[in-house]
């Protein structure tokens, strides 16, 4: 199976988005490069966050932070939102609709790595489709704005 990545976002016969600064960067997957990775599966639609060597930033107090919100956008309403995994769906302030999928984790230890959003997009999309359409972006607990992602490259 090929993978792509979409700055961000890669997948297993499908396509990788990285999530970035709010300067959309480019990553390689699976590099461990401090840049989250969205992983697309496109043999089944999954849509899964990795953390990908990113160490999010301390409190004040000297607890460790983590990835506290997870965005995803589509420009053409390509979001299957029912899809969405029980956990992204009981996020606090989560919205789900073709168009947009947001939810935050602010209590316990946040987006794991690996995190699985669910079969959130049509199976078979091609990264030209992804790049053009999809938004993918992050936040850190305490670590300021939402971070976005640009598309990446190709990986197999």
């Amino acid at each position: 199976m090929a993978a792509m990545s979409l700055g961000g976002l890669s997948a297993a016969g499908g396509v990788s988005v990285a999530a970035a600064s709010v300067v959309a960067e480019s990553t390689t997957i699976g590099q461990s490069d401090a840049a989250p990775d969205f992983y697309y599966d496109s043999a089944t639609g999954d849509l899964r966050f990795y953390h990908d060597g990113l160490t999010p930033i301390m409190w004040s107090a000297g607890a460790p932070s983590y990835v506290v919100s997870l965005v995803v956008g589509s420009a053409s309403g390509l979001l299957r939102f029912n899809n969405a995994s029980p956990t992204f769906k009981g996020g606090a302030g989560a919205t789900l609709s073709p168009t947009l999928l947001a939810s935050s984790l602010s209590n316990g230890i946040g987006f794991i790595d690996g995190f699985d959003l669910g079969n959130v997009l049509p199976a078979g999309l091609a990264s030209d489709i992804l790049t053009n359409d999809l938004t993918l972006k992050y936040q850190v607990l305490n670590g300021g704005f939402l971070k976005k992602r640009a598309w990446s490259s190709h990986r197999s």
